[in-house]
């Protein structure tokens, strides 16, 4: 244990010392979430690095839309393809299953071509995590819109429940196929409530063409409620929410949405873009689409400026596209979309572009980041997995500060552990380093290639001085016989011990005084340690009673300990003195931080007095149970007294000596064969004194 007392003034001890203080950044862990995409076929990336990188392990089977969630480090969870097509329905993929596949890349759940939502949907799944809980998520699914081909399932939105504490951690289905609306088909986002805490589903009932807003609460999914369109166009495959929460897009329509009550009000259509490829910037002020449904150019459209259709800005050529497919908000911070261009033929390739720095006034369009491989005789795929876009809204810069302590005349490197493309220093320098020499404040702003602040790290530099500080001494206690350790202060030049050693630490094993002086640039500190032993506890037992007692008699022990902090007697009490029964066994352990000791003792116990009434006597004259009386044996007995009753009360026998008994008459005369009530009153000398006793019964008299 170590205690502060007296302090002694000391110089200063350490040339450069740093005090760090990070502040983290939550959005950062939240992005995680989504740091696994597969889409496609067996299509995947990972974007673990903060890069995306091809993963080529995924058993994803998707036409169009699918989810995949990961948890707050960043590991694989699972992932699904929102649900299958039934053999008699699909023609264009043939069937197919729903599934849900865990990290593994097992099946975690089967919906077959019955349960969830559908293969040709444009957003057939959405996961979120329950609210209030760490381990269990919402899967849900959307049916897909009936066209020549491939017609709707007609079970609009539904959802499952996966419970990651189920199969050893790798999930499992805890909730399956529970309806939530329908007529819905093909699109499907969600907002993060204003309260942020809660959610908004965002879909299209086919009946009214209006938006369906679903709240999901800690309560669980609630009843759905509508909001108008502006459109009447049922069609539509892709719903785009702003990941602050304040737009929705879908069908070439871009409305406000109130995310504190679910209304939404129309602001704008955009008559030439794309009703699939599009997607928000993270910060929400940029919507992001192609010039047709068959490319043409990339733009992108400023939605926070007053004439929003007029805002748009071509951001590169993309040519004539066969399929232009999903676009994603990546936690790089970048957008990617899928490509299929004339030259791709259906059953060749998949290509992913990306779209760098969305946010930045000069964002770079980069064609065919990526190539995958579409599935042999079926053709390609056109969904990117459906994340919540409330995921990517950026965060604050991460922030940093350190205090650091420099000797006169010294120069200290300030470095910041932030990567970035640029630096700006508070004094002008722009390197990713600093040297200085004179106290003060200094602060580094690291930008990203996109031109965002990600970073702001401050150095407070202070000037140790000479002028005396105070360093507590420490108080040491340790247990007798055992050594301990005394550590200097850290990082100074030199150490001296009083008794000689220069290490920065010395282990010691007597009690004592000991002194350290710690030296470096600037000055010297002198730092003493008080270690004191504490002894192994003693304990011994004491039977306070002088007298033996009888069984059935207690007397009191007790426990003499000393340097004991902590008593537990084999009864189980913790204090000092116990009552102890006569004959039985204790024990007692006296215990301190540093050990224990047990004292036993068995309480003795002597014979015991016995007493004995009978209930009936024969005063015939034969010399057997002539007589009525109580029995005592190995008893002391005082202040005997016994009365015998008729049967009216009246008393026909009285005595106070213990060898006199009565002998059935009643004034000289015997009285007739009855039952006689007595009270026998009387007191016994036990170890604790005197013990009154009061006994009543009845005696019969028999001839």
């Amino acid at each position: 244990m170590h205690t502060s007392n007296q302090r002694l003034h000391i110089a200063a001890a350490l040339c450069a010392i740093f005090l760090s203080f990070p502040v983290l950044n939550p959005v950062a862990l939240a992005q995680q979430a989504a740091n696994h995409w597969y889409f496609g076929y067996r299509a995947g990336l990972d974007f673990s690095t903060g890069v995306p990188v091809q993963a080529n392990d995924g058993a994803i089977d998707a036409f169009e839309g699918c989810a995949t969630v990961s948890d707050g480090q960043g590991s694989l969870l699972f992932y699904t393809n929102g649900g299958g097509a039934s053999p008699n329905l699909s023609q264009i993929n043939g069937p197919r299953n729903g599934y849900i596949w865990n990290r593994n890349h097992d099946v975690l759940y089967d919906m077959g071509d019955s349960e969830g939502g559908g293969y040709s949907a444009g957003q057939s799944a959405l996961i979120l995590p329950v609210i209030g809980s760490d381990h269990t998520y919402y899967v849900f699914t959307m049916d897909q819109q009936a066209s020549l081909i491939d017609p709707a399932q007609h079970r609009g939105l539904s959802y499952f429940v996966v419970d990651m504490d189920l199969n050893g951690g790798l999930g499992g289905v805890a909730l399956a196929n529970q309806p939530v609306h329908k007529p819905a088909t093909e699109c499907l986002t969600v907002v993060k409530h204003a309260n942020g805490n809660d959610y908004w589903l965002v879909a299209i009932d086919q009946d009214t063409r209006d938006f369906l807003i679903v709240p999901v609460t800690a309560a669980g999914v609630q009843a759905p409620f509508l909001q108008p369109r502006q459109s009447t166009n049922s069609a539509v495959p892709i719903l785009k929410a702003s990941p602050d929460g304040q737009y929705l897009a879908g069908d070439n329509e871009l409305y406000r949405f109130d995310n504190a009550n679910g209304t939404v009000t129309f602001l704008t259509d955009f008559f030439e873009a794309s009703n699939y490829a599009f997607s928000f910037s993270p910060s929400s002020r940029y919507l992001y689409t192609m010039s047709s449904s068959f490319g043409d150019k990339m733009v992108r459209y400023d939605v926070t400026a007053a004439d929003i259709a007029g805002s748009k800005e071509e951001i590169g050529d993309l040519g004539f596209l066969f399929v232009p497919g999903g676009m994603q908000i990546g936690p790089d911070g970048n957008l990617y979309f899928i490509e299929i261009g004339e030259d791709q033929a259906i059953f060749e390739t998949v290509a992913l572009s990306q779209i760098e720095c969305p946010d930045a006034v000069q964002p770079r369009l980069n064609r065919n980041f990526f190539e995958f491989a579409s599935e042999p005789g079926i053709g390609n795929f056109f969904g990117l997995p459906n994340f919540p876009d409330f995921l990517f809204v950026p965060g604050p810069p991460d922030e940093k500060h350190d205090t650091i302590y420099i000797c006169a005349g010294d120069t200290v490197l300030l470095e910041t552990p932030f990567a970035g493309e640029t630096y700006s220093w508070s004094n002008g320098a722009n390197a990713n380093n600093l040297t200085v020499a004179s106290p003060g404040i200094y602060r580094v702003t690291i930008t990203n290639a996109c031109g965002r602040q990600t970073a702001i790290h401050e150095f407070l530099v202070e000037l140790k001085t000479s002028n005396p500080i105070e360093i507590p001494d420490v108080y040491i206690n340790k247990c007798e016989g055992q050594d301990t350790l005394l550590v200097a202060l850290p990082n100074a030049a030199t150490y001296q011990w009083s008794g000689g050693e220069t290490d920065s630490a010395v282990s010691v094993l007597q009690p004592g005084t000991y002194q350290v002086t710690s030296t470096d640039a600037c000055s010297a500190t002198v730092q003493s340690f008080f270690v004191a032993d504490t002894p192994l506890p003693a304990v011994e037992v004491r039977n306070s009673t002088q007298k033996m007692p009888c069984l059935g008699d207690t007397i009191r022990l007790e426990a003499l300990a000393f340097g004991a902090t902590s008593l537990l007697w084999s009864n189980g009490d913790t204090s000092a003195t116990i009552r102890a029964a006569a004959g039985e066994s204790y024990s007692v352990v006296a215990s301190n931080a540093c050990g224990a000791a047990t004292a036993s003792i068995e309480v003795p116990a002597g014979e015991c007095c016995a007493v004995y009434i009978p209930n009936v006597f024969s005063p015939n004259g034969d010399g057997i149970n002539d007589s009525f009386a109580p029995f005592f044996s190995g008893c002391e007995v005082l202040n005997y007294q016994l009365k015998v009753f008729s049967r009216w009360g009246a008393v026909v026998f009285e005595s106070n000596n213990p060898d006199l008994g009565w002998d059935g008459t009643f004034r000289g005369k015997e009285l007739p064969p009855d039952v006689f009530a007595f009270v026998l009153q009387y007191s016994l000398q036990t170890a604790d004194g005197p013990s009154d006793v009061v006994k009543s019964g009845d005696v019969l008299i028999l001839y």
